[in-house]
Parts: structure tokens; C-alpha cells; sequence
């Protein structure tokens, strides 16, 4: 009897925690929506399941204080036409077994919370997951045939750290000369005083070839193409950007403005650096950064994490002898850090 009692007050403690995780569980994600702390967390199409779940968990952790307090009719072997030593052995190892696995789970984000406050992802994030500098890249998984040969013409790059951009020739000059200028890489690995003081302006009327995969991205490239300064907007941040990636010749000497944070490899030269965000689909766990390669002819000095507006001309460059493009900023300020400091797919894009 004693060692009975012993096994029940055992169990009723580990309820007893349970209910505490759970309740706490529930009550943290009730001071995360309230300190606007959500966005960090997931994106905003997700947000109605984590709320749901702190519900959930209240159910749950008052039920477990209810199942604490409840006589537990096992406990009586008449009850189950079984010895006390069986039962005992089943309630003493499985019960104990499962309790202490859904403890652990319960435990472990509050363990995790403290260890790492919410805060955005910074450089340090974007270094370790290596930046898409060439998001149009990431097409090439959902197509085949005619699209994977449109694509594959655009000579895009994989996620990577800069180390090596020059700059093409003038789009307007055929000088033989300057065609092998841009294909030239210093030895150090940056792009040359000549290569940045060539011009990128175009006067070849752009066309947009696009298949039923890229068709919607042609679409806004026209619409794009139009205006005097491209603005890369929160709603349609990724869009933009693969849309401008997509068809980076046809861009060239445009003006673009994109807000960001900056992004500053050891290996980059002053005055070079890259204009970033990390796009999420669900959570953090899945963001994956994006930016456009920038070198600074302003006056203004960034530092890494520090959120800038830039707006300059478009230009292709040479990064591990893939193309990307390169914006010529001379135009550059600061900007207060966005509240939500993500960007997001938008989900009617195109329809």
C-alpha cells in the first residue's frame, strides 16, 4: 500500500507539472501577441494556429490538474481484472515514460526563449544560410522543358558570399576593348575604377519572352519597365525582386530604390556591400535571405545590420562567374528598422 501511494503521489506531481508547462505554454504565447513579439516568431497566415494552440494548452493543462485530483480507478485491481504487481509495472514505466517525453517537449521552448530573446535575423543569420543574390534561380526546381532553357540563358547564381563582381561593358557600345574590360576579374576579386565608371544605360526597346511559368512575372516587368523609379515595396518585395532578377538585361540602367538591412562580407571592399531582407514563408526556420549587390558612390558610411533605403542604377555584374545584378548607388539614408522586419510571399500574385 505504501509503495502504492508513493507511485500515485508521483503521478499526480508529474500531472501537476504538465499543467504548469501547459498553462505556461498557453500564457506565453498570450504575452507574445501582446508584445507584438508574433512576427518574429512566424508569418502572418500562420499566426491563427499559434493562437489556437495556446488555447488548446489551457484545455489541456486544466485538465491535468482535474486528472491530478481524480481517484484513479487502475489503482483498484478488481477494477481491471489484474494483479496489482501488473499494474504497477505498466503505470510505473510507460505513464512515466510519456510523461517525461511530453515534459521535455513542453520544457524545451521555454529553455530555448531564454537562451535566445526574439529578435530579428541579422547578417550573422544571413552569412551562416549564404544570401541569394539571384532568386530567378530558384524557378529552375519547379520548371522543365522550354522554361529550364530560358532560364538557364540567365546565368544565374547559387547562395554564396560575394568575393569576386566586375561590371559589363555599356550596352550601347560595341568597343571590343571594353567587352574584354568586363570580362576581366581583378586578382583581388573587386570591381575596377574603369568597370564602374562605364555606363549602363540601354536604348534597345526591351522584350520579355516568358512561358506559362514565367508569363506573370513578364506581366510585371511591363508594368515595371514603365516607371521612372522602380520602388521595391513591402507587399510584392520578392515579386520585384525575382521579376527584376528574371530579366536583369532588359533592366539594366534603370533606376531602382529598395529599403533594407546591410549586409557586409569580410571579404568586401569599403563602399561595397549588399541591400537585404529575409523572406518567410511559415517561420523563421524556412526564411532564407535576399539582396541585391550594391557599391556605394555616396558619401554616406553603412554598418552591417543597419537599415538604408538605396536607390541607384542597375547594372549586371560578375559574382564566381555567374551573372547578378548590381545596383550603383547615389542616392543612400538611413531608415528606422521595420516593425515587421520580414518579407512574404504575396499569395494573389498573379491571379
Amino acid at each position: 500500500m505504501s509503495e502504492d501511494r508513493n507511485l500515485r503521489t508521483a503521478e499526480r506531481k508529474m500531472k501537476l507539472f504538465c499543467a504548469c508547462l501547459l498553462l505556461g505554454w498557453s500564457f506565453l504565447i498570450v504575452y507574445i501577441t501582446k508584445q507584438q513579439l508574433m512576427p518574429l516568431y512566424v508569418a502572418p497566415r500562420m499566426e491563427w494556429l499559434v493562437k489556437g494552440s495556446a488555447l488548446v494548452c489551457y484545455i489541456l493543462g486544466i485538465f491535468q490538474v482535474y486528472m491530478a485530483f481524480v481517484p484513479d480507478k487502475r489503482s483498484d485491481p478488481s477494477a481491471c481484472n489484474c494483479t496489482a504487481i501488473e499494474i504497477k509495472h505498466k503505470r510505473g514505466f510507460a505513464s512515466s515514460l510519456s510523461s517525461c517525453s511530453a515534459a521535455i517537449t513542453l520544457l524545451l521552448p521555454f529553455i530555448l526563449t531564454y537562451v535566445w530573446p526574439p529578435m530579428p535575423l541579422s547578417s550573422q543569420a544571413a552569412a551562416l544560410k549564404g544570401i541569394q543574390y539571384a532568386p530567378s534561380a530558384s524557378l529552375k526546381q519547379w520548371t522543365t522543358g522550354p522554361t529550364s532553357s530560358l532560364l538557364a540563358s540567365k546565368d544565374n547564381t547559387t547562395p554564396s558570399n560575394p568575393t569576386a563582381e566586375s561590371l559589363p561593358p555599356d550596352s550601347s557600345s560595341s568597343s571590343n576593348a571594353a567587352t574584354e574590360q568586363s570580362d576581366t576579374i581583378e586578382p583581388s576579386g573587386v570591381v575596377s575604377k574603369e568597370q564602374e565608371q562605364l555606363p549602363a544605360t540601354s536604348t534597345k526597346v526591351p522584350t520579355f519572352e516568358a512561358d506559362e511559368f514565367t508569363q506573370i512575372y513578364a506581366d510585371l516587368a511591363k508594368q515595371l519597365y514603365n516607371k521612372e523609379v522602380i520602388v521595391v515595396t513591402e507587399e510584392q518585395y520578392m515579386e520585384i525582386i525575382l521579376t527584376l532578377d528574371l530579366f536583369k538585361e532588359q533592366f539594366a540602367g534603370k533606376r531602382i530604390r529598395i529599403p533594407g538591412f546591410v549586409y557586409q562580407d569580410k571579404e568586401m571592399e569599403k563602399g561595397r556591400f549588399a541591400i537585404a531582407r529575409f523572406s518567410m514563408q511559415c517561420c523563421t526556420a524556412d526564411a532564407s535571405p535576399f539582396g541585391i549587390l550594391s557599391i556605394n558612390h555616396t558619401k554616406q558610411n553603412v554598418k552591417a545590420d543597419e537599415w538604408v533605403e538605396g536607390e541607384g542604377v542597375l547594372t549586371i555584374a560578375k559574382h564566381e562567374n555567374n551573372q547578378v545584378m548590381l545596383l550603383k548607388i547615389d542616392s543612400l539614408r538611413s531608415i528606422p528598422a521595420k516593425e515587421d522586419p520580414y518579407v512574404y510571399p504575396d499569395f494573389n500574385f498573379g491571379s
